[in-house]
């Protein structure tokens, strides 16, 4: 038997399963992921996102002390170089009038 707090599962959580394991309520979990101190659930469809166990486990270790942007392996992800701005585009020439008097 695993000493992990959480059921063995394929990785992936849902919301249902977080909820009692966690103790808290969908609107609290929520708002902790906006604040980054819970983990962020991964789309997996349209319609269903899951959370990942290792992520929760990490939480359950240090709740107080957890970040979501402090993951161990995203120490050495790149940086993405920053983008340039599109040059401006030149305003069109204005549209001559129709030779009906209608719009143009």
């Amino acid at each position: 038997m695993s000493d992990s707090p959480l059921p063995v599962f394929a990785g992936r959580v849902r919301l249902a399963q977080v909820r009692p394991l966690v103790g808290m309520s969908s609107a609290t979990i929520y708002r902790r992921i906006a604040d980054g101190t819970f983990p962020r659930p991964v789309r997996v469809s349209s319609r269903c996102s899951l959370f990942d166990a290792v992520e929760l486990n990490r939480w359950i270790a240090d709740p107080a002390g957890y970040r979501a942007d402090a993951s161990p392996d995203d120490s050495a992800a790149p940086v993405a170089p920053a983008v340039e701005a599109a040059p401006a585009v030149e305003a069109a020439a204005p549209a001559k009038p129709h030779p009906f008097g209608g719009a143009a």
